[in-house]
This record gives structure tokens, C-alpha cells and sequence, in this order.
């Protein structure tokens, strides 16, 4: 029978092995924050959502490099980007509802290159109490929407959006 101190030692050798099979990999960096940012942590890399899919990220390496500040929020970092484009008008829904933080959620049109605010909420929006966010709008056939999605004050955790626009 095993001790309990011969298991943690056999995790820690085993554990020390992989590092040093990722390290001699270049598959683990080491310093720094050590993690890469998230692909969507600028406006040009903004993930594509799906109609009523809900998407979830960890936001603990995003940063907040060229993140405008939400009109919403007087603090706001970590931010993550989205993009849709409704294919019909009519009520469009964007839920940070189940996020494990305190979110803000701003909607902008336009493009990258010329950001313009429409919208914005910190906490308790229509969809959700608490301090996650939400937004409804009616939203116009054709028309590209950018959401950027972060945390009041910095924060950052698993981060779940959901949007929702007409199918028909």
C-alpha cells in the first residue's frame, strides 16, 4: 500500500515531467503571464457568434491593449470581441447571463476602424439580474454588430455570451 506521501511525490515528479517535456516542446512559455491572449482580444480578431449558440471563454488572458472604456462602466478591462450580422430586422438579445464574474457588455456598429458605441450595460440588463450583463435592440437586416465583453473594474473569469437575432 502506498503512502499518501508517495502519491503527491509521484504527482510532483510526473508533473515536473511534463513541464519539461512542454518547455523542451516550446509549447509552454515561461514568464510573463505565461498564457497567450485570447484570439478575439482585439477588435479585428472578433469571434463570429451563432444565432442562440451560446459561446464560453476564459477571459484570464485577455488583456485590455486598445479596449475602449464603455460608456457604462467608469473601470472596465480584460475585454473580448464579437461580431453578427442579423440576416432580418427585428429584436436582437445579447446575454452575458451565467458568467462566473462582473460583467460589461458595450454594442458597437460600424467598423473596427471607426468604433461607434450604440449601446451599453453594467449589470441587471433585461435579461439577467446581478452583475451580469445584457442588452436588447432592434437590430437592422445586414447590418455587422461588434459586442465587446469584459469586466467592471478589471475582473475576469469564464465568460458565456449569447446572441440572438430573427431567423425569419
Amino acid at each position: 500500500m502506498r503512502t499518501r506521501l508517495a502519491v503527491v511525490w509521484e504527482r510532483c515528479v510526473f508533473s515536473q515531467w511534463v513541464m519539461n517535456l512542454l518547455l523542451a516542446a516550446g509549447s509552454l512559455a515561461v514568464g510573463g503571464t505565461g498564457w497567450a491572449a485570447p484570439v478575439n482580444d482585439q477588435c479585428a480578431g472578433a469571434i463570429g457568434l451563432t444565432n442562440g449558440v451560446a459561446y464560453v471563454m476564459d477571459t484570464t488572458s485577455a488583456t485590455s491593449a486598445g479596449d475602449p472604456t464603455p460608456s457604462c462602466a467608469f473601470v472596465f478591462g480584460k475585454g473580448v470581441w464579437f461580431s453578427f450580422t442579423p440576416p432580418f430586422s427585428g429584436q436582437v438579445s445579447i446575454s452575458l447571463c451565467g458568467s462566473g464574474f462582473d460583467t460589461v457588455l458595450a454594442l458597437y456598429g460600424s467598423s473596427c476602424a471607426a468604433l461607434t458605441q450604440l449601446q451599453c450595460d453594467d449589470d441587471n440588463g433585461p435579461l439577467c439580474a446581478g452583475l451580469q450583463s445584457s442588452l436588447q435592440f432592434t437590430g437592422s437586416a445586414g447590418a455587422t454588430y461588434l459586442v465587446l465583453a469584459g469586466g467592471y473594474g478589471g475582473d475576469y473569469g469564464t465568460l458565456q455570451i449569447t446572441a440572438r437575432w430573427p431567423a425569419r
